[in-house]
């Protein structure tokens, strides 16, 4: 049973203040869970299910705050992976179509594997051809 005859559906928030001159303030909140916090929750724990194959796991309700900033840092690295992989894919397509030799191809996916993320100029600059790799996916609705 919850607090207030708020039952399950509340749960409880610590603010924490702390002022520059160390007076602190601690006051517990009890919120209503909304039907956005029911839709935050169930996508949440829907979208990390279903990257990790994992079943019925409710990180939503376990991740700390601080394991979710982990998280959102971590989503940098990962669409640094899909650029990386998009354009070993491209510089594959080139070499299907004879556009560059094998020789060519295996310099240019080695020249991208060892550039470092975020590094300034193009993500192929070899052989003659110069391209600058975008991975906008749209996340909602459709497949990558």
């Amino acid at each position: 049973m919850g607090y207030g005859g708020l039952g399950k559906h509340s749960h409880f928030c610590k603010l924490r203040v702390e002022t520059k001159s160390n007076m602190k303030y601690e006051k517990t909140i009890i919120m209503a869970k909304t039907n956005q916090h029911q839709q935050l929750s169930a996508n949440f724990n829907h979208s990390l299910n279903q990257a990790l194959n994992t079943q019925s796991i409710n990180y939503f309700g376990t991740l700390s705050g601080q394991r979710l900033i982990i998280l959102k840092k971590m989503l940098s690295g990962i669409n640094n992976v899909i650029t990386q992989k998009t354009t070993i894919a491209f510089a594959n397509v080139l070499c299907q179509l004879r556009i560059i030799n094998q020789n060519q191809c295996t310099q240019m996916i080695g020249k991208i594997m060892n550039a470092s993320p975020n590094s300034p100029g193009f993500d192929v600059n070899h052989a003659g051809i110069i391209a600058e790799v975008k991975c906008n996916i749209p996340v909602y609705g459709t497949q990558f």
